[in-house]
C-alpha cells in the first residue's frame, strides 16, 4: 500500500492529489472513473484539512493500493484530529430548484454515492475512513485501433459505433478511447 503524509492544510491538496494520480496512474485504469474518484481524495482530504484540527495543526495519512481479482482500489485517510464519523453526517436534503440549496455539505453525500465500501473507525486517538471501490481498467491493445476514417492525424475519438445525426463515432456514456494512428 503506498502511504503518504503530509500537514492536514488545504495548500496540500496539489500533492495529495499527485501522490494520487501517481499510484493509481501506472494502473491503465478507465479515466472516467480515475476523475471521479479524484473527486472523492479532494473532498476526503478538504474536509480532514478544514475541519480536523481547528484551531491546532496535526497531519493526514493517504495510503492507495490496487488489488488485483478482482480489480479493486482501496483508500486510506487516517488523522489524529477530533473524532468525526461521516458515516453518521445526516444526508442533504436536494430541492427540485438548485438555486434554494445551501452551498455545501454534498462531498461527504457524493463520497458515499461513489465508494462502494465506506468504514469509518475510531480508534487510538485516530480517525481511520477506508473505502473500496470496484473498478475497471482498459487493456493496452483496447486503446491501439487504427481511425476508421483513415485519419492520419492523432487525436481523441470515440470507437466505431455510429451516431445517425452527425454520421460520426458516438461513446457509450462517458466513453473516450485514444486511438493509434498508423
Amino acid at each position: 500500500m503506498a502511504e503518504l503524509r503530509v500537514p492536514a492544510k488545504i495548500e496540500n491538496l496539489e500533492k495529495v492529489a499527485a501522490f494520487f494520480e501517481e499510484s493509481i496512474g501506472k494502473e491503465n485504469c478507465d479515466r472516467m472513473e480515475v476523475a471521479i474518484l479524484h473527486v472523492v481524495v479532494e473532498e476526503v482530504f478538504a474536509n480532514i484539512a478544514s475541519y480536523a484540527y481547528v484551531p491546532d495543526e496535526g497531519d493526514a495519512v493517504i495510503r492507495i493500493a490496487v488489488h488485483r481479482d478482482p480489480m479493486e482500489l482501496e483508500l486510506e485517510f487516517r488523522d489524529c484530529g477530533r473524532p468525526f464519523n461521516p458515516l453518521g453526517w445526516k444526508e442533504p436534503v436536494i430541492p427540485r430548484n438548485v438555486a434554494e440549496r445551501q452551498i455545501g455539505g454534498l462531498g461527504l453525500f457524493l463520497v458515499k454515492r461513489i465508494m462502494d465500501q465506506v468504514q469509518y473507525t475510531y480508534t487510538s486517538g485516530m480517525n481511520v475512513l477506508n473505502m473500496k471501490k470496484a473498478i475497471g481498467f482498459r487493456p493496452v491493445e483496447s486503446l491501439q485501433r487504427t481511425c476508421p476514417a483513415g485519419c492520419t492525424r492523432g487525436h481523441r475519438t470515440p470507437d466505431t459505433r455510429e451516431n445517425p445525426e452527425t454520421k460520426r463515432a458516438a461513446p457509450e456514456a462517458g466513453e473516450t478511447e485514444q486511438i493509434k494512428h498508423g
